[in-house]
Order: structure tokens, then sequence, then C-alpha cells
């Protein structure tokens, strides 16, 4: 027969594993992101009026040194900016030359940060072990991560404009509830985040990017 003092302990056996073992994020944005960039493509957009755009090999940093752009990533890149439907077809410059109508180039710089607190980590995990795990579930570990971009468009005649995204966020994670993928996850929403904002920004400008029509007269 299992008495209460039992059950409360397999109760506290419980909550302290689900505790030791919980992880979670947090993601701030430098500005408002009220929905996706695909609620706001331009659909309706006149084809003929549509020029491609080239992107530019991408630069990545982190806590300022370099670091090998994956083709990944730049597919990613190219996948945000034909969820706008703005431009008529979207290709790298590792592709080819650029073709012969008017058309724009992009060239986009991201700029991360990574704060792995590893001092202070180090201090918690010793803690947490010299109190024999107890103190676990109140001893998280962090990991803050940041971006900012920016993306320079070049247009065919001659005309720039930059724009510009940031995002930050924090992971926390219990001893027992860190894996693989934590540190992945935030920095992917974050990157997730700063690609949406320029996207946003690219479709509110989209004048900038529509080729002047020209218009037959006829005798």
């Amino acid at each position: 027969m299992t008495t209460p003092r039992t059950l409360l302990t397999a109760c506290g056996v419980v909550l302290f594993l689900v505790a030791g073992c919980s992880r979670w994020s947090e993601v701030t944005h430098s500005s408002d992101v009220p929905r996706s960039p695909t609620d706001f493509s331009v659909q309706g957009m006149h084809h003929a009026a549509q020029v491609p755009l080239i992107l530019s090999p991408v630069h990545v940093s982190q806590n300022g040194a370099g670091m090998t752009t994956t083709s990944e990533f730049e597919r990613r890149v190219l996948s945000h900016l034909d969820r706008a439907h703005l431009f008529s077809y979207l290709t790298h410059e590792a592709s080819g030359p650029p073709p012969d109508q008017q058309h724009v180039r992009a060239r986009l710089t991201v700029k991360e940060t990574a704060e792995p607190h590893s001092g202070e980590n180090a201090f918690k995990g010793f803690v947490v072990g010299a109190s024999m795990f107890l103190l676990t579930p109140w001893l998280p570990f962090e990991y803050d991560f940041s971006a900012q971009m920016v993306l320079d468009i070049e247009r065919w005649d001659g005309q720039a404009k930059r724009y510009l995204a940031s995002s930050e966020g924090k992971a926390y994670f219990h001893l027992f509830g860190a894996t693989p993928l934590t540190i992945p996850e935030l920095e992917g929403r974050v990157t997730e985040s700063c690609l949406t904002n320029l996207t946003q920004q690219l479709i509110a400008d989209t004048a900038f990017f529509t080729a002047p029509q020209t218009v037959a007269l006829t005798p």
C-alpha cells in the first residue's frame, strides 16, 4: 500500500528530474517582425517589371573571426528572398556572369557574437556537483548569441541601398537538459529573425526593385 509520504517523495523525484533536464531560450528583435515574409509577399507584382537578383558570396564572422560560409546558408538566404516574389529569379554569383538584362546585385554581411559564459558556467557546474546535484534545477547554464546583418543592394543603374537587421537570444539549460541541438536551435532562431526582417524591408521598398516599363507607341 502506497503511503502519502511515499507518494510525495515520488512526486518530488519526478519534479526534480524534469526541472534538471529542462531547457529553453529567448529571442529578442531590434525591430518589430509581426508576420512571416510570406504574409507580406508581393503576389500581384507584374512579372514584366521584375528583374533578376544576383547574390554575391556571403561574408560571416563570429567574435571578429572570419568563418567559412556554407552553401546551405546561402541557399537559406536565397530561399527567404524568393518568398517575397520580388524578383524574376534568384541566382548565386558563382553560377556564372550576371545577365545582360537589368538586374540587382545583393551582398550580405553577417556579424555574429557568441558568449558561452565559460567561467560562470564552470563555477555553476562545480557548485552543482558539490551539492550532489541537488542544486541542478536552480542553477541553469547560459549561452548568449546575437547577429547583425547588413544587406547591400546595387541596382542596374548604380543606385544602392543598405538594409540592416539584428537579433539576439539567450539559451538556458540545466545540467541534464543540454543536448547537441541546444546551441544550434538558438542560433537558428536568431538567424531566422534577421533574415525575416531583411526580407520584409525589401518588400516595403518594392518600387526600388521595379524596372521601368517601356510603352510602345502605336503610329
